[in-house]
């Protein structure tokens, strides 16, 4: 049997075309409607990394602060054990009546104190601070230098003066014999106040109307407070 359409070709055209725009609104809702979630989305992410990026901003605020305080706090302890170490180092010379009394205390009969003196080495000076150097590397020195605290400038430039050499006692007398002299030179060499004993010469004393020996001793100190291989402690009155 043969399907007759009597509806003319101008109404089937019609019809597909409508279906194509309703497929068309469709599409174009579907695709409107999945722009407007993913703004929508992008709205909760923009405002959420707002909201992160405010609590960061605090927190980097906050970490500013805290490093900023804490840069002060090591500038001014920096200035300080600069300063400690300045008045310890200027303690550190051992007091001249303690090496008197040790000298004099070891004493045996028969020794004979003439002459006792204590010194620094002739070559130990104080440098002067000199021109600031016109060098690129010498001035960008004397600039860290310059930023270091005055106590701890100071205190290099004394290390630099009387570290190097030790203080020196020099010991002259008279022994009625060589066994009580060495006696004593070895009592001195038991004391922890020296570092070096050294006898230096012995000879016969040459007036007639005395007998013994005439002798002399060289004793150098060991380092003070605050200087190399100097006491970790300091009892401060």
């Amino acid at each position: 049997m043969t399907s007759i359409d009597f509806l003319p070709a101008r109404y089937h055209e019609r019809t597909a075309q409508r279906k194509t725009n309703v497929w068309r609104l469709a599409v174009l809702a579907i695709f409107t409607s999945l722009v407007g979630f993913a703004a929508v989305g992008q709205i909760a992410v923009r405002r959420q990394a707002e909201a992160q990026l405010v609590a960061v901003g605090k927190q980097y605020d906050e970490v500013a602060a805290a490093n900023a305080c804490l840069a002060d706090l090591q500038s001014r302890l920096r200035a300080a054990r600069a300063n400690a170490e300045m008045v310890t180092y200027l303690r550190h010379p051992w007091p001249r009546t303690q090496i008197l009394a040790l000298v004099a205390g070891a004493l045996p009969e028969g020794v004979t104190l003439t002459k006792s003196t204590v010194h620094q080495s002739e070559t130990t000076a104080l440098k002067l601070p000199t021109a600031i150097p016109q060098g690129p590397e010498q001035a960008a020195s004397a600039a860290a230098d310059a930023a270091k605290p005055a106590a701890e400038r100071d205190l290099c430039r004394l290390r630099e003066a009387f570290d190097a050499e030790p203080v020196i006692v020099t010991l002259e007398g008279t022994s009625r014999d060589e066994p009580s002299l060495h006696a004593y030179v070895c009592t001195l060499a038991q004391a922890e106040l020296f570092s070096n004993v050294d006898l230096r010469s012995v000879e016969r004393l040459r007036d007639e109307s005395a007998t013994g020996f005439g002798f002399n001793v060289r004793l150098a100190l060991r380092p003070g407070y605050g200087q190399p291989e100097g006491p970790e402690t300091l009892e401060l009155p």
